[in-house]
């Protein structure tokens, strides 16, 4: 149940991505997304230790989106503060 929920919300979010800006969060919100229902898939199959592997590249695309925004951030921050 949880699986699809989460596929759910990913699949919501993902048919909004009209002309992303920055183009790269756009990708690796698929990205995220793929991987992740990759690792359920394997976790269902009974593929757990190989599941390991496609939830850290999941959260390794999160990260580097949420990264990139946030160096986006501060540097709007000090432009204004200038």
């Amino acid at each position: 149940m949880l699986l699809r929920r989460v596929n759910v919300c990913l699949s919501i979010a993902g048919k909004y991505l009209i002309n992303p800006k920055p183009v790269m969060a756009g990708v690796l919100f698929l990205r995220c997304q793929y991987t992740y229902k990759a690792a359920a898939g394997m976790a269902l199959s009974g593929q757990v230790v190989e599941t390991f592997v496609m939830m850290r590249s999941c959260l390794e695309y999160a990260g580097y989106v949420a990264s990139r925004q946030h160096g986006r951030h501060e540097n709007a921050e000090r432009e204004i503060q200038n």
